[in-house]
C-alpha cells in the first residue's frame, strides 16, 4: 500500500508530531507512511528535491525524486505534469492520510 517511509525529519513531520497527542509518542523517532499520490508539488514545501526520472502514464504522472536528505520517494501526480528529470521541486504533504510510526515500529493511531 505504502511505496516508501520516510525518515523523521524536523522540517517535514512538523505538521505530523503537531497533530498528535505528546503522551502517544513512545519515542522521539517518528516515522511517516506517505503513499504517493498524498505528495505533490508545492513552491517552498518542506521537502526539497530533484527530479530524477519521470513516466508519463496518460492519466498519471510519475515522479522519482531524490532528496536531499538522501532518500528517494515516489510521486503519483495525477494528469500530465511538466516536470522533466533534472528539475528542482518542493514536495508537500495532507498530514490527515499519513500514517505514523514509533521508534518501535509500533503505529501510532
Amino acid at each position: 500500500m505504502l511505496d516508501r517511509l520516510l525518515s523523521a525529519q524536523a522540517e517535514a513531520l512538523a505538521a505530523v508530531r503537531a497533530a498528535l497527542p505528546a503522551a502517544r509518542l513512545r519515542s522521539q523517532v517518528v516515522t511517516a507512511g506517505i503513499a504517493p499520490e498524498h505528495l505533490g508539488i508545492a513552491a517552498g514545501g518542506p521537502l526539497p528535491g530533484s527530479v530524477i526520472p519521470v513516466e508519463r502514464l496518460g492519466s498519471d504522472t510519475s515522479l522519482l525524486v531524490a532528496r536531499t536528505s538522501g532518500e528517494t520517494v515516489t510521486v503519483r501526480l495525477f494528469g500530465q505534469q511538466p516536470q522533466a528529470a533534472g528539475d528542482a521541486v518542493a514536495l508537500a504533504f495532507d498530514p490527515a492520510p499519513v500514517l505514523r510510526f514509533d521508534g518501535e515500529g509500533r503505529r501510532i493511531r
